[in-house]
């Protein structure tokens, strides 16, 4: 899958990532490395999409929950931050 990470003054980075955890922790690292606030992330950070970025499959919000893709006012938790940490780490370190 695709990360986009989009910020003014930063431009835009497609990141590669395997799962929804692991997207949420590197949006994590990303917008506190770069001291982001809410406002300054572009319309499509957080957007993830199929590895050939041609269907939109979830989506970030600035909290680092994971949505379903779609219209805000039909969108469904995936899982919060603190899921997808505990979920990164429990992959990546077993």
């Amino acid at each position: 899958m695709i990360l986009i990470l989009s910020a003014e003054g930063l431009g835009t980075k497609k990141v590669d990532v395997k799962e929804f955890a692991e997207a949420s922790v590197k949006f994590g690292i990303w917008r506190d490395t770069n001291n982001l606030g809410a406002s300054d992330l572009l319309e499509d950070c957080g957007n993830i999409y199929d590895d050939k970025h041609e269907l939109w499959v979830a989506h970030i919000s600035y909290n680092g929950k994971v949505w379903t893709a779609g219209p805000w006012n039909n969108r469904n938790l995936i899982m919060t931050a603190q899921e997808a940490k505990e979920n990164y780490l429990i992959a990546n370190l077993i």
